[in-house]
C-alpha cells in the first residue's frame, strides 16, 4: 500500500458517515422533486424523474420515502419552512412596524426569485398534496400569529384579541 505524502493528507476528505452520506441523498431527492414539480408539475413528477434528475436508483427513493406521495407531502411545508427562515433572517435587523413589513415582503420576492418553483408547488399542492398543503398554511399562520403577538406586545399593533389576530392572518395568507 503506498504512502500518502503529508500535503495528500491534509487534502484528503474525510469520510462522511453513512447518517451525512444519508442525508445528502435525502436533501438531492427532495431538492430534485422540487425542480420536477416546479417544471412539470405535481401529476408529471415520477419517481422516475426525481431519481434521474437526483442521480439516484430507483430504488433508493423508497429508502428515504415511504411513496411518491409521502414526498409531495412534505414537500410544499419544507419549502414553506425554509422560506419563513429566509425572511425572517432577512427582515430581522429591519426597525419595528412598517418598516419591518416592508422588509418582510421585500424578502418573500428574493425568495421567490431564489425559489421559483415555489408558486407552483403551492399553486398545485392544494389538490395533488392535501396533507401537506394544510402543515404549509398552518406553518404560516402559526409564523404570522408569532409576529402579530410580538407588534401587540410591543404596543405596535392594536391590542386585538388573539381571535381577531387570526382573523387578520388569515386575510393576510
Amino acid at each position: 500500500m503506498p504512502l500518502r505524502s503529508v500535503s495528500e493528507s491534509v487534502r484528503a476528505k474525510p469520510k462522511r458517515t453513512r447518517a451525512e452520506r444519508n442525508d445528502e441523498v435525502r436533501k438531492r431527492l427532495f431538492d430534485a422533486a422540487a425542480k420536477v414539480v416546479g417544471k412539470l408539475g405535481y401529476v408529471e413528477a415520477s419517481v422516475s424523474r426525481i431519481t434521474t434528475r437526483a442521480k439516484v436508483a430507483q430504488g433508493t427513493f423508497y429508502n428515504h420515502f415511504e411513496s411518491r406521495q409521502a414526498l409531495l407531502d412534505e414537500l410544499l411545508p419544507t419549502i414553506g419552512l425554509r422560506m419563513i427562515d429566509f425572511i425572517r433572517a432577512r427582515s430581522d435587523t429591519a426597525p419595528q412596524g412598517a418598516e419591518k413589513e416592508n422588509a418582510r415582503f421585500r424578502a418573500f420576492f428574493d425568495f421567490l426569485e431564489a425559489v421559483p418553483e415555489f408558486p407552483r408547488i403551492l399553486n398545485e399542492a392544494e389538490v395533488y398534496a392535501p396533507a401537506g398543503y394544510e402543515r404549509h398554511l398552518k406553518n404560516i399562520a402559526t409564523a404570522y400569529m408569532r409576529s402579530l403577538t410580538r407588534g401587540r406586545e410591543a404596543h405596535l399593533v392594536n391590542n386585538f384579541t388573539d381571535e381577531e389576530l387570526e382573523a387578520v392572518v388569515h386575510m393576510m395568507m
